[in-house]
C-alpha cells in the first residue's frame, strides 16, 4: 500500500486504462514473472521475466532524480543478467519521456530499437511509446 500512495499521482505510470485503478496495480507487481528492487528514492521493476531469455525493465524515482541512481540501477541490471541468466532487457517508456530515454541511452547503455505509435491512451489522447533494449554482451563488455 506504500508504494501505491507513492506512485498513484504520477500520471506517466500510468495510462487511461489503469489509472486510480489500485487492483490493476497489485495485479501487475504480484505476477509471478516481476520482481521489485528498491533503491533509494525508487523503484526498478523486472516484469516478463523468462529466465534464459528476457525481461522487461521499469523505472520510477520519486525525486526525479536520474544521474545519481545511475550506479544503483546498473547494479540491478547486472544482478539481472546473472541472475535470470538474461540475453537480453528492454524498456518500454512514453515518447515524452526525453530525460528518462536520453539517460537510459547514454548512462546505461540502451540502445533505441523504435518506436510503438499510437499504442495507449493517455488523458484521453493516443500516445507512443520508445522501445530501448540492452543486450548480455553490452552488459558484460561495458559493465553495464
Amino acid at each position: 500500500m506504500d508504494l501505491w500512495l507513492k506512485v498513484k499521482d504520477y500520471d506517466r505510470l500510468f495510462s487511461d486504462e489503469t489509472r486510480g485503478d489500485v487492483e490493476s496495480f497489485y495485479r501487475s507487481i504480484f505476477k509471478q514473472d516481476t520482481i521489485l528492487l528498491e533503491l533509494p528514492n525508487g523503484v526498478l521493476t523486472l516484469s516478463k521475466i523468462k529466465p534464459g531469455l528476457s525481461a522487461e525493465c521499469h523505472a520510477v524515482f520519486f525525486d526525479r532524480k536520474l544521474s545519481d541512481k545511475t550506479s544503483y540501477v546498473r547494479d540491478c541490471i547486472l544482478w539481472a543478467f546473472f541472475e535470470f541468466d538474461l540475453h537480453r532487457l528492454c524498456a518500454v517508456i512514453p515518447y515524452t519521456s526525453i530525460a528518462l530515454r536520453r539517460w537510459m541511452m547514454k548512462s546505461l547503455g540502451f540502445t533505441y530499437e523504435g518506436t510503438m505509435r499510437d499504442d495507449f491512451w493517455y488523458k484521453g489522447k493516443l500516445a507512443s511509446s520508445v522501445v530501448l533494449s540492452i543486450l548480455r554482451g553490452e552488459v558484460l563488455d561495458n559493465g553495464c
